[in-house]
């Protein structure tokens, strides 16, 4: 009687990626480059939606009998580039008596009539963004401020900052982000950003995006790698907004002028790599090794035709020029999409995003023929968020919602950790390719011991790539 045999088979391609030790001088570093959203544009404290019709302040105004009752309505905004679509009513009695917004720049003044004694309340008209840059105060006729506002949001609980993410954590999904009641710091991981004036060389933790009241993809993706890595890491964030690729990261190899933020780029990677043990002396060594690259950019490049049509050459030009210029031929890179817009129908800009540019990012990205698996991919279309669920309306910032930049900070992260290990590919081709060229180390049981022999009880293939199949032997 002839024995059938066949094979029951669950391969795992990414969970038994085996923890990297080396020696624990050696410094891994890592490149987060891009505009605003690698900057960090996550909201931690607070944001502007939902807050249409709030009272914001009430006074009852105080003016002496023989003088006009106008008040001064002065109108500040932090930036110089107006309250960005906030907009106030004043009103008394059910009436409202102005509304006032500031347009442009700085400062700005009205006079506004009221009826003294009579309480007056300062009710939003409309939200706009960046309502941290905002402020006003009225003062009475005799020169003294009777009611200020020094944030347009502040004491406002809109969806999705982080703090009220953290807040609403009921599934325990972040918990890694608090420690004793304050934010976490990864004690092993550095980060080195010239934002502004303010150069951060400093332990990850949280506030440490475009501002100090916001955070990028940099902190989850510290966290991956910390559960990745042993030694020391060092990220490296070259990050500024509004720039685009076609000019101002332009790479050496798609002519031209090479752009100035490309140049800043890799002048800032070598100034960081040639003096660590300067710029960081808690991590006692000068040893590093160049670990990986990551790429999240893109919305500059809808300004023209010319720019959306050179996109992906440029890409490409990109990637192959930063490895060069690092001296890394075979650097692990990892491209975050323009996933601006989700997969809802847009017009204009937002649609080249969709059309063109995010299309050429996974067209460069997931060429495994060129790139094997040291080049990955990270769709951010699906951690797009709605607007009515987000802290701001700015979707050029994926509304500034918090758990669109934890998401993404950690797609990011453990595509980086495939990129590491050459498996980084898009194809299903290139994946079973990559599992018929391993080699079998050894088969094991269920509990542990060397076997080959035994039939109808699940057995472990382990594989020299960190691989493991389960197989069950039937006759």
């Amino acid at each position: 009687m002839k024995k059938i045999l066949f094979f029951i088979t669950i391969i795992v391609f990414s969970v038994f990626i085996p923890k990297k030790i080396h020696a624990q001088s050696t410094v891994k570093v890592f490149v987060l480059a891009g505009q605003s959203n690698m900057q960090g544009q996550g909201n931690i404290y607070d944001g502007s939606n939902g807050v249409a019709g709030d009272t914001v302040a009430t006074f009852v105004p105080s003016c002496p009998s023989n003088m006009s009752c106008n008040f001064i309505f002065n109108m500040l905004d932090g930036y110089g580039d107006g309250w960005n679509g906030w907009t106030y009513d004043i009103a008394q009695n059910g009436i409202v008596v102005a509304t006032e917004t500031l347009l442009s720049g700085f400062s700005d003044s009205s006079i506004i009539t009221l009826q003294n004694g009579i309480p007056c309340f300062v009710i939003i008209n409309s939200s706009g963004a960046y309502g941290n840059e905002v402020s006003w105060t009225f003062t009475n006729p005799s020169g003294i401020i009777e009611s200020t506002l020094s944030v347009a949001n502040g004491g406002i609980p809109p969806p999705n900052t982080l703090v009220d993410l953290l807040g609403n954590d009921t599934l325990g999904q972040w918990p890694i982000l608090e420690t004793g009641g304050a934010w976490s710091i990864l004690n092993d991981i550095y980060l080195y950003y010239e934002r502004g004036s303010d150069t951060i060389r400093d332990q990850i933790t949280i506030g440490q995006g475009a501002n100090n009241n916001m955070f990028g993809p940099e902190l989850m993706f510290a966290f991956q790698i910390d559960q990745y890595y042993q030694e020391p890491v060092l990220i490296i964030k070259t990050a500024w907004g509004g720039k685009s690729l076609a000019e101002d990261f332009r790479p050496p190899s798609s002519g031209g002028t090479t752009g100035e933020y490309y140049n800043k780029m890799i002048d800032i990677v070598n100034h960081v790599t040639n003096n660590i043990s300067t710029e960081f002396p808690a991590l006692g060594t000068s040893t590093y090794e160049l670990a990986g690259f990551a790429w999240f950019q893109g919305w500059n490049d809808g300004a023209s035709n010319s720019f959306l049509n050179e996109y992906e050459s440029n890409l490409y030009n990109l990637i192959n020029d930063v490895r060069n210029d690092l001296g890394s031929p075979n650097l692990p890179v990892v491209v975050a999409s323009t996933g601006q817009g989700g997969y809802e129908n847009h017009t204009g800009w937002m649609q080249d995003m969709q059309d063109i540019i995010s299309i050429a990012q996974e067209n460069v990205a997931c060429n495994d023929s060129i790139y094997g698996g040291t080049l990955g991919f990270v769709n951010t279309k699906p951690f797009y968020p709605a607007v009515s669920e987000s802290p701001e309306d700015a979707g050029y910032h994926y509304h500034n919602n918090a758990l669109t930049f934890l998401n993404i900070g950690k797609s990011i992260g453990d595509e980086m950790i495939l990129a590491i290990n050459n498996i980084a590919y898009c194809s299903t081709t290139s994946l079973i390719e990559l599992t018929n060229k391993k080699q079998l180390i050894k088969i094991i049981d269920i509990l542990g011991r060397e076997s080959k022999d035994l039939k109808r009880q699940p057995l472990f293939y382990i594989y020299d790539d960190g691989t493991v199949e389960k197989k069950i032997i039937m006759e």
